[in-house]
């Protein structure tokens, strides 16, 4: 007998859709079967009329805990993250102190088993010495994470270990990196070009898509010389685009993702709410996010990640533009997004799909996530393509939802009713309903010590 059986569910898979019957037992994936073909279960949930979905893995998340609480920790950030669907993110290593110390690294990793209710994976820093950067691949990270500039002025104790500027502290970083074989996320923007343009008069806040693109190129013909896979993060207009190609062209590993504020947004967003639409690198034109889909459809990027920071709109209107913090909360509204392209004509659904869940497990090694299938982790997102309707940022989980407002014009014709996480349903009715089901996941370069929590 299963754990649980989920009937009648529009499935959804690389090969196809199709309506089945999924069973659950010990956590994964046991069967799939035509309607009717799955024996009986302790529980089980009749799916008629929803999509049957892999839960979405999000590379691009950010909680910063244990630092500043009221913006979001991992159990209120990760309940965001159920309630959009997602199952495991990828959380960046800004926090306070910055994840760039074994030490930090395990601390983190305590929160996580005690708090998280989706999987969470963490990256650490990638400006490191070689054998710190072994020690953290196999403490269980998933991968890296470089920026390519200084941080903000304050900010320092949470950047520790994590960024570089200049040719030869980028190389160095990602030379450090290089031996673990896991890849490096890398924030691109040029330090030395973003000084010389907010310097100019009228400059202050400015960030142009050249001074995107010009990291994007130097990155990856280091990342070539360094034997280094890189990843690049929040790709917003199309001159970053061009970059990524000419990466590609001159034969570094280079892989993109864009998110769903460069999709669904553009700069005018800036011009209504100010320092509430302020992220990094900026929202871009129209035509910017016009090619962004283009590159989506055409598979030059390679999956869709949320970039989900939360902060408090206090935090982002009390002060002036070039001093507000940047980022906003979107992991709610990454398979919406995703779902709702494909409703309407936008993107096939099996590829929709894909960009939020196989792509991003293979990318980074998750070989038992992003799929529907026999022996895959029973994280499955149940969702109902509906009639428009608009964002409503009361309705959001995150502690960071009075700066969602930014998306409330919007209407997505998709809607997550519910959410498992290892066969548990985490989420369901518009509630968080089992804070326990979540954990740490290990990168593929983990090694497992007896003084280790298995």
């Amino acid at each position: 007998m299963y754990d649980l059986r989920i009937l009648n569910a529009s499935v959804v898979t690389g090969a196809g859709t199709g309506v089945a019957d999924i069973g659950v037992d010990g956590g994964m994936i046991a069967e799939v079967a035509p309607p009717g073909g799955i024996g009986p279960a302790r529980t089980e949930i009749d799916a008629t009329g929803l999509y049957a979905v892999p839960g979405a893995i999000d590379v691009h998340f950010h909680c910063r805990a244990p630092g500043n609480p009221e913006r979001g920790d991992f159990a209120s950030e990760t309940a965001a993250a159920a309630a959009g669907g997602v199952t495991t993110v990828f959380e960046m290593p800004i926090s306070d102190p910055a994840c760039s110390t074994p030490e930090v690294f395990r601390m983190r990793r305590g929160l996580i088993d005690a708090d998280a209710i989706v999987n969470v994976a963490l990256y650490a820093g990638a400006a490191v010495e070689p054998a710190r950067a072994e020690e953290m691949a196999e403490l269980g990270a998933i991968g890296f994470k470089l920026f390519t500039l200084a941080p903000p002025p304050g900010r320092e104790r949470e950047f520790e270990g994590l960024w570089a500027s200049g040719d030869g502290g980028v190389f160095s970083a990602l030379s450090s990196v290089a031996e673990t074989m896991l890849p490096c996320v890398v924030h691109p923007e040029s330090d030395s070009l973003l000084a010389i343009l907010q310097g100019l008069p009228g400059g202050a806040g400015r960030r142009p898509p050249a001074v995107e693109a010009v990291a994007i190129a130097s990155t990856s013909a280091i990342a070539k010389e360094a034997s280094v896979k890189i990843h690049v993060a929040h790709v917003s207009s199309s001159d970053a685009l061009d970059a990524v190609r000419a990466g590609r062209a001159l034969g570094a590993d280079v892989t993109a993702e864009t998110c769903p504020q460069y999709l669904l947004l553009d700069e005018r967003a800036v011009e209504r709410f100010g320092g509430l639409a302020k992220i990094a690198p900026p929202l871009r034109t129209p035509a910017d996010s016009e090619a962004l889909w283009g590159a989506v459809e055409s598979g030059e990027l390679d999956l869709v990640a949320s970039d989900h920071s939360p902060f408090l709109a206090r935090e982002k209107l009390d002060v002036e533009f070039a001093a507000a913090p940047q980022g906003l909360p979107t992991v709610e509204l990454l398979v919406p997004t995703m779902l709702d392209a494909a409703v309407r004509g936008r993107l096939p659904l099996e590829k929709a799909v894909a960009l939020v869940t196989a792509e991003p497990a293979r990318l980074f090694g998750l070989e038992r996530k992003g799929s529907i299938a026999e022996g895959y982790d029973a994280d499955i997102a149940l969702c109902s393509l509906t009639e428009p309707t608009h964002v409503d940022a009361e309705r959001f989980h995150t502690r960071a939802k009075s700066c969602a407002v930014v998306f409330e014009s919007l209407q997505l014709r998709a809607r997550v009713e519910q959410t498992l996480v290892g066969g548990s349903v985490v989420f369901a009715n518009g509630a968080i309903i089992n804070g326990g089901a979540g954990g740490f996941v290990a990168g593929p370069r983990t090694v497992v010590r007896e003084t280790e929590p298995v």
